[in-house]
């Protein structure tokens, strides 16, 4: 397959709904792109992803890089809020430790390519970190409540940028019929059914409700393989993937990134989600009317993983495994979260109190 450079345009017609695969290229046709779009001498290592390919680069100066085949269904305006998030975040906020953008020879941040078939698709060439994923990290070494900290940190930073537009998307918590249109019609996989009835009880009032909230841009998916910490010390050393990022109620960074801390086999008052929203508090304080809603978005971002990761394996059986590799892990965590409502909300409240009063 031959991969041509492109004029600097994108399609506005795709659908980042359709949450379909990616389009994978050989490492031969990244050398071959990256020199004929960035000037670039590398070896290239392919890694993994859901929708969009990633790939190692390594230039001949011995710089890192990472370099991401946008998936072609991707909507212009998503891939442009990305390139102006990062964009952002490295202006305001040049301390914190996500990508920095790594521009094309015409100085384009996110250059067009098609394969020979026509097949148009964007790119995108940034910094790599270093680090490992929170979710590899051994129990005693990682630090939640410094972890929180971090997170309120590249929220505070985030609500320094404009408001934000993409296109819909169904990781967006404030538009739940999305995930809803993706419930099966014959027999439910495990944690369907509950699924939809959080999500159900919750779509009438998204997103009217929430809008005395305060609102800003999001990463929108701090989950532990988006986390990169220090071995050594367990701590934050890099946010990466900014792909489903949206605009939305500012609790609901929170409530994604505690969707994962839930253990179902603790009781709830152990839950590294208490310590970590201690530390989100304790750097972007939170307002009583956020505190409030957090238990029902967590629960949302829960029955959203499942109904879609459900729907992606039933439309691709071949790569089943791989996109319901956490599933059932988020099943046991909405099940866990609903039978303790009443002690994950007294718990969650009295973090912010108790980090409050600290304070005084």
């Amino acid at each position: 397959m031959r991969i041509s450079p492109l004029a600097n345009t994108h399609s506005a017609d795709a659908d980042r709904t359709a949450l379909s695969l990616g389009l994978r290229l050989s490492n031969d046709e990244v050398t071959h792109l990256l020199r004929e779009v960035y000037g670039l001498d590398v070896a290239v290592s392919s890694l993994d992803g859901d929708r969009d390919a990633n790939y190692r680069v390594v230039a001949s100066t011995g710089a890192v890089m990472m370099f991401k085949v946008i998936h072609p269904d991707e909507h212009a305006e998503t891939t442009r809020t990305q390139d102006a998030l990062l964009t952002g975040l490295a202006d305001v906020a040049p301390h914190l430790p996500v990508p920095r953008i790594v521009r094309a020879l015409d100085g384009s941040a996110s250059p067009m390519a098609s394969t020979e078939q026509g097949c148009a698709f964007a790119t995108r060439l940034v910094s790599f970190l270093d680090g490992v994923p929170i979710g590899s990290m051994t129990e005693g070494v990682w630090d939640p409540d410094g972890f929180g900290v971090s997170i309120g940190e590249l929220m505070n930073a985030m609500a320094e940028l404009p408001p934000t537009k993409a296109a819909p998307l169904v990781w967006d918590l404030m538009q739940p019929r999305l995930a809803l249109a993706l419930a099966p019609s014959g027999a439910p996989q495990p944690g369907d059914s509950l699924a939809v009835s959080v999500l159900e009880r919750f779509a009438p009032s998204a997103p009217e409700a929430f809008a005395d909230l305060p609102w800003q841009p999001l990463h929108n998916d701090l989950n532990p393989g988006n986390v990169l910490v220090k071995a050594e010390t367990g701590r934050t050393s890099a946010f990466i993937d900014f792909g489903d990022s949206v605009h939305g109620p500012r609790i609901g960074e929170v409530a994604v990134a505690l969707s994962y801390l839930i253990d179902p086999d603790q009781e709830a008052e152990r839950w590294d989600a208490v310590s970590t929203l201690r530390g989100i508090h304790r750097s972007c304080p939170l307002e009583p009317q956020e505190i409030d809603v957090l238990f029902e978005l967590i629960a949302v971002r829960l029955a959203v993983t499942i109904l879609v990761a459900h729907w992606r394996a039933a439309r691709f059986p071949s790569n089943s495994e791989y996109i319901t590799r956490n599933t059932d892990a988020a099943v046991r965590r909405l099940t866990a979260l609903m039978a303790a409502r009443g002690t994950v909300t007294t718990r969650l409240f009295r973090a912010v109190t108790v980090e409050a009063g600290a304070r005084l």
